[in-house]
C-alpha cells in the first residue's frame, strides 16, 4: 500500500490539506487496522448473532507473533543505522538508540513505516520515537523519489488538532481544523536535513503479516465458530443432567434400546449359526 503522500508542486496550505485528508481518510485507517492485529483488537467477522446461541469471539495471536519474531529474529539485536559521511556517524554513536531502534523496527513490522524525531539541544543530539499514527512523509513523486517533507501531528487538550511540517531547510507549524490547514510562521531547520525521519519496512511499505489478515480472519471465524458449537453442546449436556442415572443420556433414548436390542438377537443367531 502507498503511504507516503505526493506533492510534485510546492508546499501551499492547499497541497498540504490534501496531504491531511489523504492521511487522516486512508492511511491512518489501515494502521489502525494492523495495530488492532498486533493487539488482538480486530473484529471476527461472525455476522450478527442468533438469539439463544453462544457468541464466542476468538483471536489467535499469530500477529504479535510475527511481529515479535521478525522484529528479534536475531535475538534481540536491533535495526543498525548506514551513514553516507563519517561524521553523521560518530554523532549518532553516543545515542542509546539499541531500545529505539527495536521499538521502530517493530513499527515498521506492524504498519510498514516507522519514524524518528531528531533534534538539536544545547547539550547535543537527541532523537525519539514517533508513533506511526500520527506522522507521514511527502515525495515529489512515486517509489524511488527522494522525501522531501514530513508532517507530525498532535492532538492539545481542547481535542484540537496541530502538526509540525519538517523539510530540510525549515520547521512549520500548522493547525487542522478538520477541513483546511493553516500554516504558522515557519523556523530555521539548523540541522540541515530531515528531523523526522522515516523507516519503510520495504519498497512497498507492507507490514510483515498484513498480506495475510483475510487468512487469519477465516482462522478465527472457524475457532470462533467450533467454540459456539461445543458450548452448545455443553450447555445441551447439563439441561439434559437430571436424566442421568447409573445409564447414559443415550441408552435412555427409545432408538438406541430398539437398536441395542437388534444387536444382541443378531449376536445370538450368528452364534447359534456357527454352532
Amino acid at each position: 500500500m502507498k503511504q507516503d503522500y505526493i506533492c510534485a508542486g510546492a508546499l501551499t496550505e492547499e497541497s498540504l490539506t490534501g496531504a491531511m485528508s489523504d492521511f487522516l481518510y486512508r492511511v491512518r485507517p489501515h494502521r489502525e487496522r494492523l495495530w488492532d492485529y498486533y493487539e488482538g483488537q480486530q473484529p471476527v467477522p461472525k455476522g450478527e448473532a442468533v438469539r439463544g446461541r453462544p457468541n464466542n469471539l476468538l483471536r489467535v495471536p499469530f500477529p504479535r507473533y510475527i511481529t515479535e519474531v521478525q522484529t528479534g529474529y536475531f535475538l534481540g539485536v536491533p535495526p543498525t543505522l548506514s551513514y553516507e559521511r563519517p561524521e553523521e556517524g560518530r554523532i549518532y554513536a553516543g545515542l542509546p538508540m539499541d531500545h529505539l531502534l527495536f521499538d521502530i523496527g517493530r513499527d515498521m513490522s506492524i504498519c510498514g513505516e516507522g519514524f524518528a524525531l531528531v533534534w538539536l539541544e544545547q547539550s547535543g543530539v537527541r532523537v525519539c520515537r514517533c508513533d506511526p499514527l500520527t506522522c507521514f512523509g511527502i515525495r515529489s513523486g512515486e517509489a524511488g523519489e527522494p522525501l522531501r517533507a514530513a508532517v507530525r501531528l498532535f492532538k492539545r487538550p481542547d481535542d484540537s488538532v496541530c502538526g509540525m511540517l519538517y523539510e530540510e531547510e525549515r520547521v512549520t507549524p500548522f493547525t487542522w481544523d478538520g477541513q483546511r490547514v493553516a500554516l504558522g510562521a515557519p523556523e530555521e531547520n539548523l540541522p540541515g536535513h530531515l528531523a523526522l525521519v522515516p523507516f519503510n519496512n520495504n519498497c512497498q511499505t507492507c507490514g510483515d503479516f498484513e498480506m495475510v489478515t483475510g487468512l487469519m480472519d477465516a482462522y478465527n471465524l472457524l475457532l470462533s465458530g467450533a467454540m459456539d458449537d461445543m458450548q452448545s453442546v455443553a450447555s445441551t449436556l447439563l439441561s439434559l443432567s437430571p436424566l442421568l442415572s447409573r445409564r447414559t443420556i443415550l441408552e435412555q433414548l427409545p432408538w438406541v434400546k430398539d437398536a441395542e436390542e437388534e444387536l444382541r438377537r443378531k449376536a445370538e443367531e450368528t452364534t447359534e449359526t456357527e454352532k
